[in-house]
Order: structure tokens, then C-alpha cells, then sequence
């Protein structure tokens, strides 16, 4: 059920006579500062501030970065307690957090509460709210994260050290208020590889067969199944939080063609859906890399790896064209009515022709980042061995698939682990410094080489297919596709010093896109991409807010 957006999120405060809140503050305020107490002979100040007053006892304790971070997290978890109560097993907690957050009315059940918090119209501060309690300040809803943190960075809120503590309402939230405010799940490939959900579905548009829970990934290593066994799964039950361990749906699908399967990864979890296409060679590992940006927007990506690449099976002949069919498949068998996609790098023609292919009453938006365009624009500033393959793929597609073996299929089956590491490491060396220094980085680099080295799970076919389908004539022209007023809203963004992707070509591709948006920033490919995803992000969903739970009355705050 689509439910009305508030008003804009203005610093203000119920009308006393209109807003229940007043009567909702029941829980007792005289244990504000305990937390402090611990620390003698600190004083705590009960006219500031939380965050003036962790400063204060942080400086005169000289406490270090890492010590800091860790009392700030206990602070504002004891002080939260204080101010909002522990038992949130009791409808009354959790109608009164509804009431805080300028919800008047609230449902009659946890389950609808917390349904009602999860809404993305519910971003708010943590120690905003608990000073809210302590010393009265107003509580502020933001419209947008762009605007909370446009306010945060500008130093107007509460904030404690290292990032700013906030409480995006998680749609589903099973967890008891200490966790309310925490930093989203550790950045770390193995472990998000074993707490996140796949899904495998089929080719056909037709209603997807039965599918089975197996505990058994032979891509990420064996995962304890927490699922019922049984052979009809409700899709809708895969959508879980990345601190519970579930397993993984495997099955298999026919149609007339023979038996294909299309393997997806699903990144944080959230109310809005987007469809990832990760770019070449590459797989659905690469959704990783927006897994924080995600989780900060309370949306869920979902990146499935495209034939021929990951866990996904090899389609003989199969066209750009022939993709949509495998998003609207995976969308129907997670009952995903209305979504976004986004395509980066290599990804970006399977994105434009899902543009031009699925209902704009179903594609929301449509977002392509440092993408790669048809070579008829052509390729004058891209490095020299990306030209080559290009040109070579589509006469000579069986010779490519032997360089792209010996190159990367061969070492990324080497029983040597180091041995893929060692030879990526080389071909980063070969890129831009900004580049370089953004592969490198401690968070990038596992999943830079987990998302490459699982490319070549198959074989090197897919990577090879993949490079002739990009060289070749792509099935349809630019100007057939419809953006902008008269079709999906589209932005492509791009740096200006690509030489994966030239930007001359995304800004040829613009005039034969009328109706969409360039942007293009300062950066190398892959130092781009890294540096503005919550941008991108903030910009691809904006303000659309479809959600499938009951309406509610929002109060507005006052001035």
C-alpha cells in the first residue's frame, strides 16, 4: 500500500494539544548522565548536551581514538536505555518511539510499529533523541538522508566521535534497543558472504518452479541452514537482517531451452529494491561494494551474476536483449513488483536494455555509473588492451575465451590462492594512482578479488561471450530508448579521467539519450565509483516512497 510521504522534516515540535507525546514521556529522565558516574570525579552537566559532555570527560581522560569509539557506543546505549526504557517486549515502548518520531496514531501491535519505523521516512538522530528526553531539545525527522547528512556534516547535531551515530528504522527490526543505533554489519567479505541470502532462479517468465534450501554453496563454503527444508520456500522469507545466519536457495529451473539457473546475492535489507549489474569480467560479489551505501539508505541491492559468469550457468547465443527476462524473472520470484536497477562499467548495456525492455509502471529509475557504451561512439582514450579485446571478440570470440583463460581463468582455479591475488596485483599496478589507491584499500581489496577470481567459476565462456556481445552491434539503438519524462529517469554518471570508459562516450551516448542526466565528476574509473556511491544512491531512489504496509497519520512537526 503506498502511504503518503510527511511534509519536510524541520527541526520543530508537536503541537502540545495535538501530539500524544506529551503523555508519553513516562519514562523516568532522573537517571540522565548515569552512565558518567562511572567515571569520577567527572561531573556531569545536565543543561548539555550528550555529546558536549562525552567530549568533555573524553578530553579529560585523554582517551584514544579507538577507546573513544567504544565508550561512545556504550554511552549512548545506556543513555538511550535511560531515557527510553529497556523492555521493548511491551507494545507501549515501542507506540511511545512511534509518538517521538512525530507518528501520531500508532498501530495497535509491535509487529505494526515496527513495520511503521521502518519506513525511510524515519531517519532521525540518536542522541538528538535522547537529549530530546534530557534536556528538551527538539526531535528532528529527516526528509532525506542527503539532508541529515548535509545537517551532520555541518556540525548542527549531536555527534560523537568517528561516524554519526543515527537510527534508520529497519522495515522487520528484530533486535532490542541496544542494537537501535548501531553502525551497520562489519565491511568484511567472508563473513557478509556467509550472513547474506541468494537466490537462484530461472530463465522463464513463467510462474518459477519448486526450490529447495540447501546448506551447501560451493562458492562460499558451507553455511548452516537455519530455513525450513521444504520445497515450496516463500520468496518473501529471504529478506532477513546480515546478523542472522541463514542458508542459501538452490534449485534448478526448465524451460524449452534446457535447464539454466541464474545465481543473485542480495546486499543489506531494506524497503526499495535495487537490481545490480555488475560490470566485466566480474560477478554478484561485486554488490559489495555498495553493501554500507545500502544499509546507510535502508535499501536492498540485489546482484545477480549474468549467464556465464559466477554460479550462473553458460547461455549458448544468448543476446543482451535476452537479459530482462532473467531480472523480471528474479524480481517475480521474490515478489518484487517495483524496482530500480543500476548498471556500472560493463554492466551498463544490460541496464539500457532493461530500460528499453520492462514497463516504466514497474522500472522506478535507472542509474548506469562509469558505464560502457556501444563502440560505434567510439574509443579513442580507452587503454589499449580493453580496445583490443573489443575489436578482436566478435570475429574471433574462441581465441578470446583462450586469452581470457590464460590470463585469469588459470590462475583464479590455482589451488594457490596467492597466486590470482599476485597476478591482479600487477594489473592494478597499471592503473591510474587514484585507482590504485582505491582497489588497495583494506575494505575494496577482498572483494575486488573475490568478485573477480568467481567471474571465471565456469570457465572463461562467459567473460569471453560477454566481450564480443559488448563489441558487436547490441540489438537496438540508443534513441530507441525511452527516458526521462517520456519513459524511466535515467542518469549516467562518469569521471572525467576514465580510460576503461572514455567520457567522450557517455557524452555521446547523452545526446542519443534525450531526456537523461550526465554527471560527470573528477576521479579515475574504479576511484569514482568507490568514492560517490552514497551520492549515486541518493540520487537513484530520491523521494519515491512505495511501502507495503498499513497508512498512518504523520504529525507535522512545527516550526
Amino acid at each position: 500500500m503506498t502511504r503518503r510521504r510527511a511534509g519536510p522534516a524541520q527541526p520543530g515540535k508537536p503541537n502540545s494539544a495535538n501530539n500524544p507525546s506529551n503523555n508519553a514521556q513516562n519514562v523516568s529522565t532522573s537517571q540522565a548522565g548515569s552512565w558518567f558516574s562511572k567515571f569520577p570525579p567527572f561531573l556531569y552537566d545536565p543543561t548539555a548536551g550528550l555529546k558536549s559532555n562525552f567530549d568533555r570527560l573524553a578530553a579529560d581522560r585523554k582517551w584514544g581514538k579507538k577507546l573513544q569509539k567504544k565508550r561512545w557506543a556504550e554511552c549512548q546505549e545506556e543513555e538511550f536505555g535511560h531515557a527510553y526504557g529497556s523492555d521493548f517486549t511491551k507494545l507501549e515502548a515501542w507506540q511511545n518511539l512511534c509518538i517521538e518520531v512525530y507518528i501520531i496514531n500508532p498501530p495497535d501491535s509491535i509487529k505494526q510499529c515496527k513495520n511503521v519505523l521502518g519506513s525511510r521516512n524515519v531517519l532521525v538522530n540518536l542522541v538528538n533523541l535522547i537529549d530530546h528526553r534530557n534536556i528538551g531539545v527538539k526531535v528532528i525527522r529527516f526528509k532525506s538522508y542527503h539532508e541529515f547528512q548535509q545537517y551532520t556534516r555541518n556540525e548542527k547535531i549531536e555527534a560523537g566521535p568517528g561516524r554519526t551515530r543515527s537510527v534508520i528504522w529497519g522495515a522487520g527490526l528484530e533486535l532490542p534497543h541496544p542494537q537501535l543505533g548501531k553502525q551497520t554489519p562489519i565491511d568484511d567479505l567472508p563473513r557478509a558472504a556467509q550472513l547474506t541470502v541468494s537466490s537462484i532462479v530461472g530463465k522463464s517468465l513463467k510462474a518459477i518452479g519448486s526450490h529447495y534450501v540447501s546448506p551447501d554453496d560451493p562458492a562460499e563454503g558451507d553455511v548452516a541452514s537455519h530455513a525450513p527444508q521444504s520445497s515450496s520456500v516463500n520468496p518473501r522469507n529471504c529478506g532477513y537482517h546480515l546478523d542472522k545466519l541463514y542458508a542459501r536457495f538452490n534449485g534448478d529451473h526448465h524451460d524449452a531451452a534446457g535447464e539454466r539457473v541464474l545465481q543473485a546475492q542480495r546486499w543489506a535489507q531494506a524497503v526499495q529494491t535495487i537490481i545490480y549489474f555488475h560490470g566485466y569480467p566480474s560477478s554478484r560479489y561485486e554488490g559489495k561494494l555498495w553493501h554500507s551505501s545500502c544499509a546507510t539508505h535502508n535499501l536492498r541491492l540485489i546482484a545477480p551474476d549474468r549467464p556465464g559468469n559466477g554460479l550462473s550457468t553458460f547461455q549458448h547465443n544468448r543476446r543482451i536483449l535476452d537479459f530482462p527476462a532473467d531480472v523480471l524473472a528474479l524480481a517475480e520470484h521474490l515478489k518484487i513488483h517495483q524496482f530500480y536497477i543500476l548498471g556500472v562499467s560493463g554492466g551498463a548495456p544490460y541496464a539500457l536494455a532493461c530500460i528499453k525492455e520492462i514497463a516504466k509502471e514497474r522500472l522506478l529509475g535507472a542509474s548506469i555509473v562509469s558505464g560502457l557504451y556501444p563502440v560505434k561512439l567510439g574509443t579513442t582514450g580507452m587503454m589499449l588492451p580493453s580496445r583490443i579485446v573489443l575489436w578482436i571478440a566478435p570475429w574471433m570470440t574462441n581465441l578470446t575465451t583462450a586469452l581470457f583463460d590464460t590470463k585469469m581463468g588459470k590462475p583464479s582455479r590455482n589451488e594457490d590462492p596467492t597466486a590470482f591475488e599476485e597476478m591482479l596485483a600487477k594489473d592494478v599496478e597499471d592503473r591510474h594512482p587514484g585507482d590504485q589507491e582505491a582497489i588497495r584499500g583494506s575494505t575494496v581489496w577482498p572483494t575486488y578479488v573475490a568478485m573477480t577470481r568467481e567471474s571465471f567459476h565456469h570457465g572463461s565462456d562467459g567473460a569471453a561471450w560477454e566481450a564480443k556481445l559488448n563489441g558487436s552491434d547490441w540489438g537496438f539503438e540508443l534513441a530507441h530508448v525511452h527516458v526521462g519524462e517520456s519513459g524511466v529517469p535515467l542518469t549516467l554518471w562518469h569521471s572525467k579521467d576514465d580510460k576503461d570508459c572514455p567520457v567522450a562516450m557517455a557524452e555521446k551516448a547523452k545526446d542519443l539519450l534525450p531526456g537523461c542526466a550526465l554527471r560527470v565528476n573528477e576521479g579515475e574509473h574504479f576511484s569514482f565509483i568507490a568514492r560517490d556511491t552514497d551520492d549515486i544512491l541518493a540520487n537513484l531512489v530520491g523521494d519515491v516512497e512505495k511501502e507495503e504496509y498499513m497508512m498512518v497519520n504523520i504529525a507535522q512537526p512545527y516550526a
